[in-house]
């Protein structure tokens, strides 16, 4: 029954697909941001990192 339902419900599956996935992009988008703006206000000390980089 359970791969019956597996099969005859892709959408489910994607739907949860979908969900991880936006939100490994919203915390890839903040953590940027975030970067971005830490960067914009110690400018002289993250000089030398370099873009995109996480810690």
């Amino acid at each position: 029954m359970v791969s019956q339902y597996g099969r005859s419900n892709p959408s489910e599956l994607r739907l949860s697909e979908a969900r991880h996935l936006r939100s490994i992009v919203g915390v890839v988008t903040f953590t940027l941001a975030s970067d971005r703006c830490f960067r914009n206000k110690t400018t002289g000390k993250l000089q030398h990192r370099e873009p995109f980089s996480l810690p």
